[in-house]
């Protein structure tokens, strides 16, 4: 974990301004049918990288993701991406969404129906659902969500099991 961390008002504030921030949750793979959401308020961001995502992971190396990104500001994206090598990322699909990615409420929620996941967001998006394939040669043990280059509050984490 990077970036300056602080807890108010039973929220996690944290200032990524200058360091990428992520908060992994240990805790068993994700299972089938199983969903993760995170509830945020979005601050300040800088000029640059801005981002928020939620991964299912086995490592910094292997690893999909819900983001959100507002790197190309004005313009943001909403998308799912994967890397399988930690340098090469595939982003597919895509949709533009509202920018520029600061001050305001979001959400993105990550559902495992495996061989699928899917992303959901408030943000607003062409298509706030996305979903796709599991990428082959991941096998998530943990979940995180982090944010590059903006300064957030996350409100909370909800993780909804279904036998």
């Amino acid at each position: 974990m990077f970036g300056a961390t602080s807890f108010v008002d039973d929220a996690l504030e944290i200032d990524s301004l200058a360091a990428q921030f992520r908060a992994d949750l240990i805790g068993g793979a994700p299972p089938a049918n199983d969903t993760y959401a995170i509830g945020m308020t979005l601050g300040a961001g800088r000029p640059g990288q801005r981002q928020l995502a939620l991964y299912a992971l086995e490592s910094t190396t292997h690893v999909y993701y819900c983001d959100l990104d507002g790197s190309q500001a004005p313009a943001s994206t909403w998308g799912e991406s994967f890397t399988t090598d930690g340098t090469s990322y595939v982003t597919a699909p895509t949709v533009a969404a509202t920018g520029p990615l600061e001050n305001g409420p979001a959400t993105i929620a990550m559902t495992h129906e495996p061989p699928e996941y899917s992303c959901v967001t408030s943000w607003p998006a062409d298509s706030a659902l996305l979903a796709g394939s599991i990428p082959p040669g991941i096998t998530p043990d943990h979940v995180a969500f982090g944010a590059i280059g903006l300064v957030v509050r996350f409100d909370y984490f909800i993780w909804i099991h279904s036998d």
